[in-house]
């Protein structure tokens, strides 16, 4: 099957459920650790932060178990939701629904709900590890690396150009993305053996 067939599916229950989980710990670090003077993160941060996560969490699957492409069963990776390339970057939908309407780029403030347990501790230290890589990263700054000629992103949007528009959207596989993060991570990093 060829990983550029765009898709417009829908997000389930299960996966925004997972996803708004996964970005309540990162606003709720955002807020215990602060960077400056600057507390909690801004939509685009959080999507940049959950992007990376899932590329970390891929490219540990790939040093485990090998590439997904070649796999009969479900890679155990963070994120259930796919990641779509929108017109200006990656996108998850759970949390645009949830947050672009009321915050737009102001941080979102932290909330306490019962979503928070449904976190692992392997997510929670995952997220933590994220977070302190890249705290000190603005939102612009975290998508102008996931925006960069040749990433999943720009890969699908010259694909699909026509086809992506401010509301309508195509799926990044994440094959896509674990070709990136294991090519940028041997390219980069040739000291780790992959």
């Amino acid at each position: 099957m060829n990983s550029l067939i765009p898709q417009y599916s829908t997000v389930t229950e299960d996966e925004k459920l997972r996803t708004l989980s996964l970005a309540g710990h990162l606003i709720y670090l955002s807020n215990q650790e602060p960077v400056g003077e600057n507390r909690g993160i801004n939509l685009m941060q959080l999507i940049g932060l959950l992007f990376y996560a899932q590329a970390f969490s891929l490219l540990h699957e790939y040093r485990m178990h090998g590439s997904i492409k070649d796999r009969q069963d479900s890679p155990a990776v963070l994120l259930s939701e796919s990641f779509y390339a929108s017109k200006y970057g990656p996108r998850l939908q759970s949390l645009f629904q949830a947050y672009a309407g009321k915050y737009g780029n102001d941080p979102i403030p932290p909330y306490i709900d019962n979503i928070q347990p449904l976190l692992s501790q392997h997510d929670r230290q995952q997220l933590t590890e994220i977070w302190g890589l890249y705290k000190g990263i603005s939102g612009e700054m975290l998508f102008s690396g996931m925006t960069q000629p040749e990433t999943p992103w720009d890969r699908i949007r010259k694909s699909y150009k026509a086809e992506i528009s401010d509301n309508r959207f195509v799926t990044i596989p994440l094959a896509d993305i674990e070709d990136y993060i294991v090519e940028t991570t041997r390219k980069e990093h040739p000291e780790f053996a992959i």
